[in-house]
């Protein structure tokens, strides 16, 4: 009876070992399960040599024996190395994506998203059975398990099973990610929709980023081809939130502000509010200035100086324009970028970004006492110039000569300033200096509804508020797949 059951403890203790090795293979290998086996099974197998040790130890004393024994152990050995390799190899897959359109390959930003990830996301997907909503969403939420063992995937139909449906406030074609309490609802299932509800539900804080309103800047939420509209809904696919800001109602910024926006503006700023602006960010705060050519707004330039800041008083033209991306037609007017300094907002990018209407913006030379570290963040090319006869500009006929000057110009450009406060003695405090943070870009309509989703204009935009926010994890470029491509073509302007 006892030497049954020493059989049946051994062979259940190869069982297990098998188990616990499968699931190290398709699972982490920290997992209380996965140990858990390989523990019991260990026990089991050990427990079955010491009951059967002296019918081993006379069983091994026989010349056929040893050379039995010597088999099993070069098969068991040679059976470890098989079991070891194939756990490797499932744990440790390469794929190469030989589509065209990089269909079956996630985009850097995803891919460091789920490797960031710290604890299990549940995706539930609601789908009918044997549709292509199903389908595709295997197919892609199959590529994320494979980068993170971090991601659980159920799929559930919804006919079948409504109890669950109703549980998890979920429709047909709902995707429902969920970490914890957080809880997010995909509807378009696309990459780029799923990995902002991962990012959502697992984000700490949510940022407050405030644009500037009552001087006829771009609104956000405004819908039309010059409204801010689209931009509002990617700084909130961020995990941002997102809202609108009168200065003169308020006595100073928001202390939940993480970044002011000034988007525009097409009248002056009051002394007053800049002065609360200024205040703003000499208390560490951040802030974008997109400023249009034709536009003065001279108490903003104000605070634009102390940052080693100009705005030049002209207008950029660019003789290799596009004629045509997509649906789009653009003339001369409309400045192209491609030409980028290395920075964490300009990170990887390799897109092209346009700007239409833009001006120049220039580094000052530095200011004796004043602790700024200004840096351009991208060019245009060499075909652009600045056009400074405006009223030329105004009426739609320029020319390029010598008198303009002359690309490549700088379009976009970010600064920050040290900001060590000291008592009214001029003592400075043992407290660490705060980081004042500007990005200045000399053009606000490339983030427009009509410009921002075109080439990799929505890309810049965002990355330049997730860097002021300090949220540089979050500075992203899209697949080129998702982007607009235009054709090129050489433009003579006519003269006058």
């Amino acid at each position: 009876m006892k030497d049954e059951i020493s059989k049946y403890l051994g062979f259940a203790g190869l069982v297990l070992l098998i188990l616990g090795t499968v699931l190290y293979a398709i699972n982490h290998p920290g997992t209380a399960l996965t140990w858990t086996l390989f523990l019991t099974g260990a026990v089991a197998v050990l427990a079955t040599l010491i009951f059967n040790f002296r019918l081993l130890t006379a069983f091994s004393k026989k010349r056929s024996a040893r050379y039995g024994i010597n088999s099993v152990l070069v098969t068991i050995f040679f059976t470890a190395i098989l079991v070891v390799l194939q756990a490797i190899s499932v744990r440790n897959t390469y794929r190469y994506d030989v589509t065209r359109n990089k269909r079956f390959t996630l985009s850097e930003q995803t891919v460091g998203l789920l490797e960031r990830l710290d604890s299990d996301v549940g995706i539930t997907g609601f789908f009918r059975k044997n549709t292509e909503q199903r389908l595709w969403a295997q197919e892609l939420i199959s590529l994320y398990i494979h980068h993170s063992g971090r991601v659980r995937f159920e799929l559930v139909d919804p006919d079948q099973q409504p109890n669950v449906a109703e549980m998890k406030r979920a429709r047909y074609g709902d995707l429902v990610v969920e970490q914890g309490n957080n809880r997010g609802v995909v509807k378009n299932l696309t990459e780029e929709n799923l990995t902002n509800a991962i990012l959502l539900v697992t984000r700490k804080e949510r940022k407050v980023i405030y644009f500037t309103k009552g001087h006829d800047e771009k609104g956000i939420t405004l819908r039309d081809r010059d409204g801010y509209s689209i931009a509002k809904r990617g700084l909130e696919g961020e995990g941002h939130t997102v809202y609108e800001l009168s200065l003169v109602d308020f006595d100073r910024v928001p202390a939940d502000c993480a970044v002011l926006v000034i988007a525009g503006p097409k009248k002056q700023f009051l002394k007053n509010e800049a002065d609360k602006i200024a205040a703003y960010l000499s208390g560490g705060g951040s802030a974008m200035f997109l400023l249009d050519p034709r536009r003065p707004v001279p108490h903003l330039e104000e605070i634009l100086g102390t940052y080693r800041v100009a705005m030049d008083n002209v207008a950029l033209f660019d003789e290799l324009v596009i004629v045509e991306a997509g649906e789009e037609v653009f003339d001369a007017t409309v400045t192209k970028v491609r030409r980028y300094e290395k920075h964490a907002i300009t990170r990887d990018f390799r897109v092209i970004t346009l700007y239409p209407m833009a001006r120049p913006v220039r580094i000052t030379p530095e200011h004796e006492g004043v602790a700024v570290v200004a840096q351009y963040l991208s060019f245009t090319e060499t075909s652009a110039w600045g056009e400074t006869d405006l009223s030329a500009f105004r009426v739609g006929r320029a020319v390029r000569d010598t008198s303009d000057v002359q690309g490549p110009l700088p379009v976009a450009l970010v600064a920050e300033k040290t900001i060590v406060a000291a008592d009214s003695a001029g003592r400075v405090p043992s407290a660490p200096p705060q980081i004042s943070k500007i990005v200045v870009v000399g053009d606000s309509d490339f983030a427009t509804n009509s410009f921002y989703g075109v080439l990799g204009n929505g890309d810049f935009f965002v990355n330049a508020v997730n860097f002021l926010a300090e949220e540089e994890d979050l500075l992203r470029v899209r697949p080129e797949a998702h982007q607009r491509f235009p054709c090129w073509v050489r433009h003579d302007l006519p003269g006058p």
